[in-house]
């Protein structure tokens, strides 16, 4: 079954569709999401066997020249994070609260692999969508120990702390800010 997955982020859109276009032509893969972001940027999330994507995402690259921002592959993707992107956020036992922020949204999706194997967490949800200024956010839940550690691991994982806004652990959020997740 294929897991690999790719991650093309550009600063132009049109320069983005046509990456795109070159990586589907390049490899079997497949779309898991492809769109235009905050302040003009155009993401592609692609899936398929680890040398597709490889191929794949370099093909992107190259396409893309100059408005390149991130090409990421992940390997072998954790359980949950793709889920994480579209699926209903479960807001039940959330004992301790981690928060990653990252400048890009391919660093978020890299924070939330490197977190989902961690540590013993629950991904909430990884925002990679308008409105958020083309940065990434990733929200999960485990014991106060876990969800450090976790965020630890995936600040690690990003490796520039350049790329991230902020990386913060609640312990026993206020189930008033518990609902109002989104």
């Amino acid at each position: 079954m294929p897991n690999a997955v790719g991650i093309l982020e550009l600063s132009s859109i049109a320069a983005g569709i046509q990456a795109l276009d070159a990586m589907l032509k390049r490899a079997q893969v497949e779309v898991i999401d492809a769109r235009m972001t905050c302040i003009g940027k155009y993401i592609a999330i692609i899936t398929g066997e680890v040398a597709a994507v490889k191929s794949a995402v370099e093909t992107g690259k190259a396409a893309g020249g100059v408005h390149v921002l991130e090409a990421d592959v992940i390997a072998s993707i954790a359980d949950g994070v793709l889920e994480s992107i579209h699926g209903i956020m479960d807001k039940s036992d959330i004992k301790a609260l981690g928060i990653l922020e990252t400048k890009t949204l391919a660093m978020g999706f890299l924070g939330a692999d490197a977190i989902r194997k961690a540590a013993n967490v629950r991904l909430l949800k990884l925002h990679i969508s308008l409105g958020l200024g083309g940065k990434a956010v990733v929200l999960f839940t485990g014991d106060i120990a876990s969800v450090e550690n976790a965020l630890s691991v995936g600040v690690e994982k990003i490796g520039n702390k350049d790329k991230i806004k902020e990386a913060i652990a609640i312990p026993s959020p206020d189930q008033a800010l518990i609902d109002s997740l989104k």
